[in-house]
């Protein structure tokens, strides 16, 4: 896994109908499936990289993954 402190991701997210992005070192991301539900797109951003963007149920399916490893090693 990259260092969290070399993963950038801003989060594009709707909520009552707009839309907001909050960017977020890896590290950072701890949230409900209902919240991730809502994500309609990441920018991953990589220290020395070209970003990368994901949309819909890729990028749903790679804040489930960080979420789950984050929720994971804070026990």
């Amino acid at each position: 896994m990259i260092p969290a402190d070399k993963m950038l991701l801003t989060i594009y997210y709707i909520f009552d109908g707009v839309i907001y992005s909050d960017t977020l070192q890896q590290d950072e991301i701890s949230t409900s499936s209902e919240i991730i539900d809502n994500v309609t797109k990441i920018k991953v951003e990589v220290y020395g990289e070209p970003p990368v963007t994901m949309h819909g149920t890729n990028a749903r399916l790679l804040l489930h993954q960080i979420n789950k490893y984050n929720l994971l090693k804070a026990f």
